[in-house]
């Protein structure tokens, strides 16, 4: 069985989490004990080391310990990046299964080749540019809306945006699908593009996406 490792599970095992500093290492040392041991895997992304040099400046020895034993403990278990992942999708018409969804060897080698601080550094500063790219399309979205669901009472119309969500996600999808012609390899005939749920990768980005407003 596989666990998806993200940002929140890693500052639990260091931080914040209502255990003593010795009971989190030990903590951390059972889970190192069942990955070696062949009981589970670790899954992550590279968003994953993304969020936790953005939080290096402020804590530079901790953001180093969570970086190095998330590469320990996630090993090969890399997943492709998420442009890929839907790549793959919109290609084989179907979700990506197994070792289709993960980073070629020669690639991790790559990442735990570049995991220097100077190279995450970089990496860093074009997630921060990815993250405030980010923050624009979510500010016109929420602004989008609160324009036709209004803002006088939250809770009511959170749950109207709900009522139509899956709508909502399938017109973003195919905003993204649209933008995103190119690399996707889609033709300018929207007639002839996947079925938005039929690309788990984008649709569920979209999911959260809504979500977060």
């Amino acid at each position: 069985m596989d666990y998806y490792l993200d940002n929140n599970a890693v500052n639990y095992l260091f931080e914040n989490s209502g255990y003593s500093e010795l009971d989190l290492i030990a903590i951390r040392n059972r889970l190192r004990t069942a990955v070696t041991s062949g009981t589970f895997a670790v899954i992550a992304d590279i968003v994953l080391l993304n969020e936790i040099i953005d939080a290096a400046p402020s804590k530079p020895a901790k953001c180093r310990k969570m970086r190095d034993y998330v590469m320990e403990i996630v090993g090969p278990n890399w997943l492709l990046p998420l442009n890929e992942r839907v790549q793959g999708e919109v290609r084989l018409g179907r979700p990506l299964q197994g070792q289709e969804r993960m980073m070629t060897r020669s690639n991790v080698k790559n990442l735990q080749q570049s995991a220097s601080h100077l190279i995450l550094h970089e990496i860093a500063e074009q997630h921060f540019m990815t993250k405030q790219m980010l923050k624009k399309e979510q500010e016109a979205k929420r602004e989008r809306l609160t324009s036709i669901y209004g803002t006088c009472d939250l809770q009511l119309n959170t749950k109207e945006w709900w009522q139509e969500s899956q709508a909502v996600i399938a017109d973003w999808v195919r905003s993204y699908f649209d933008k995103s012609k190119v690399v996707l390899g889609l033709s300018d005939d929207p007639l002839t593009w996947p079925e938005p749920k039929s690309i788990p990768s984008a649709w569920h980005l979209h999911a959260y996406k809504l979500a977060r407003l």
